[in-house]
């Protein structure tokens, strides 16, 4: 970690189906992510669940417990 970094900016991304997860400022985010693994910021937007199945709502679900569970890790 570089001694510039602010702990209080981190956030826990989780990668799935070449999209990237995270939760920011009491919003679930996704964005592409590129050939490299690193989520495209210009294509980050906040979920909006209004028009989800239930199995989207599910899948998003489990990706909000899998980041709460790693986060408290941290």
């Amino acid at each position: 970690m570089f001694e510039d970094d602010d702990e209080s900016q981190r956030v826990t991304v989780a990668m799935v189906e070449g999209k990237a997860y995270w939760v920011y400022d009491n919003a679930m985010w996704i964005a592409d992510v590129d050939e490299d693994g690193t989520p495209d910021r210009l294509t980050a937007k906040p979920i909006e669940t209004d028009n989800m199945t239930f199995q989207e709502i599910k899948m998003h679900m489990a990706i909000l417990d899998s980041l709460k569970r790693e986060s408290e890790k941290e």
